[in-house]
């Protein structure tokens, strides 16, 4: 954080803040100004009105169903230590090959019309054996953290 900010945070205010050492942290304004502009943002503030925001364009590594062909397999990964395999059918539509610890299962199908990394996958219904289920989120907290194909 020194390096980045040119400030520098205890190991106890961190621990304090993240709830380590307190079950009720109250960080100093100063504090919260600092852990903004590791991020990048002005003050705590700009930050806190960024994150109210509803809406923006950003950068991703992604993979799109339109530049792939039938055929191609496409991997993901998410926390904790999840990795799905699919194959691409064609028309936005992939099934599941190897479905690794995740809650998805081998032949389970979807569509989708893209995979963003560090975003969360949302899937609108996945058909499993004929039948549709709910909704699905893959990496819900950190999103996609791996992100290949071949």
């Amino acid at each position: 954080m020194e390096a980045r900010t040119g400030e520098r945070l205890s190991e106890s205010t961190l621990k304090r803040i993240w709830g380590y050492v307190s079950l009720n942290p109250k960080p100093r304004a100063s504090t919260l100004d600092i852990l903004a502009r590791y991020t990048g943002r002005e003050n705590f503030r700009r930050l806190c009105l960024e994150l109210q925001e509803t809406s923006a364009f950003f950068a991703a590594e992604s993979v799109r169903s339109a530049d792939l062909n039938e055929g191609d397999v496409v991997i993901l990964g998410w926390m904790p230590d999840r990795r799905v395999e699919l194959v691409y059918l064609g028309n936005m539509q992939f099934e599941v090959r190897d479905a690794g610890t995740s809650k998805l299962r081998r032949g389970d199908r979807f569509e989708a019309t893209a995979f963003l990394r560090d975003q969360p996958l949302y899937l609108p219904g996945v058909e499993r054996d004929g039948t549709m289920l709910p909704a699905y989120v893959a990496g819900r907290s950190r999103g996609l953290t791996l992100l290949e194909t071949y």
